[in-house]
């Protein structure tokens, strides 16, 4: 009796399985028993090396310098937050020479229309610098840029571009390699604002004078606020020497860190220039322009003691004269150092105290 369809069926897989598993074992067979290549391998004969051309091997050293070159840009992280306020040591301030005009209106009537509670300013910087470069940066905060000169010890260098990318930075480029060594020096004429209400940088501040009310403007620099009164390498040990030239209305004053030199009245402005100041920080700069009246002394080694207040607390500042010519002493005594200043002023005010020496 011939099997059924069903039966068949069922056998088939099995069969299958059994035809390929003998298929496997007869192919192991033969590349045991014959272990010659089944494909032939065609030889390829050996290709001519590539030769670098000169101009390509220009190419690739050409981006190993920019590799190198980047990997050494002493800027290349001016623009991440955590080094924005920080300058490169490469350009080395000398001296500076600071010119301000200060459109005050100190008492009632005396006005500037649009012009009042701001300031016109020149900065003249002598530097050198560390290595090679055509950047100079410096810091800057609220203050308009209105002129850039760049000088070498014998004619003008072209500047190719001025920007303010990055926060509180002036990038200056300039035509040519600045080289170490040489003496550069670098003008910028600028305008800022002179009312902070925060009592930071330089501001202003009203005061009584018997009936009138009056302002006064004064400085607070530290810690780095010298970029808002003018261009500078705002940091520490970023030090200088400083001239002070201060325009202001007829009628007030003008106290620097140092003592005055001239003071020339002409056209309703004082023009008071001063001695030029020991190596010294940007941040100990200070100035104040006024009318308030002050109080004086000297030391017995001669040097000069003022306090400075509103008129009505004039009186009131007796102890603080008396003592600080013995404080001065006492501190060159234990220091063993002479005060190396020819004066020490303070300006007392209802709203700070100010150090116009230091």
């Amino acid at each position: 009796m011939p099997p059924s369809a069903a039966a068949s069926d069922a056998k088939r897989p099995l069969v299958l399985a059994a035809v390929l598993l003998c298929m496997i074992f007869i192919l192991i067979y033969i590349l045991i028993t014959f272990p010659r290549p089944l494909i032939t391998v065609v030889t390829v004969p050996p290709t001519t090396p590539t030769v670098t051309t000169s101009e390509s091997a220009v190419v690739e050293d050409d981006n190993d310098e920019k590799a190198t070159a980047l990997s050494d840009d002493p800027y290349r992280f001016a623009d991440q937050p955590f080094h924005r306020h920080h300058i490169p040591n490469i350009v080395r301030p000398s001296l500076y020479q600071v010119q301000l005009k200060l459109y005050l209106p100190w008492r009632p009537g005396v006005t500037f229309g649009a012009l009042d509670f701001t300031l016109d300013g020149m900065t003249r910087m002598e530097f050198i610098v560390r290595q090679a470069t055509r950047r100079i940066q410096l810091n800057v905060k609220h203050l308009n840029i209105t002129a850039v000169r760049l000088y070498n010890s014998t004619e003008e260098i072209h500047v190719d571009e001025i920007s303010e990318d990055f926060p509180q930075l002036l990038d200056i480029f300039s035509s040519m390699d600045l080289l170490p060594e040489r003496n550069y020096s670098l003008t910028l004429e600028f305008r800022a604002k002179i009312n902070n209400p925060k009592y930071a940088g330089i501001f202003t501040a009203p005061y009584k004078h018997g009936s009138e009310n009056r302002y006064k403007t004064a400085t607070h620099l530290q810690p780095q606020e010298a970029r808002s009164l003018f261009p500078c390498i705002d940091s520490p040990e970023a030090k200088a020497r400083f001239e002070a030239t201060i325009i202001h209305p007829e009628g007030t004053y003008a106290l620097f860190n140092m003592k005055e030199t001239n003071i020339s009245t002409k056209g309703g402005w004082t023009t008071t220039t001063f001695l030029r100041s020991p190596i010294m920080s940007t941040y100990l700069f200070a100035m104040v322009v006024g009318t308030m009246p002050y109080r004086e002394t000297y030391t017995a080694r001669g040097v000069r003691i003022r306090i400075y207040a509103e008129a009505e607390k004039l009186n009131d500042t007796s102890l603080a004269l008396s003592l600080t010519p013995r404080l001065l002493a006492f501190f060159e005594d234990y220091f063993q150092l002479p005060y190396p200043l020819e004066k020490l002023g303070e300006l007392i005010s209802m709203d700070s105290l100010i150090r116009i020496d230091r």
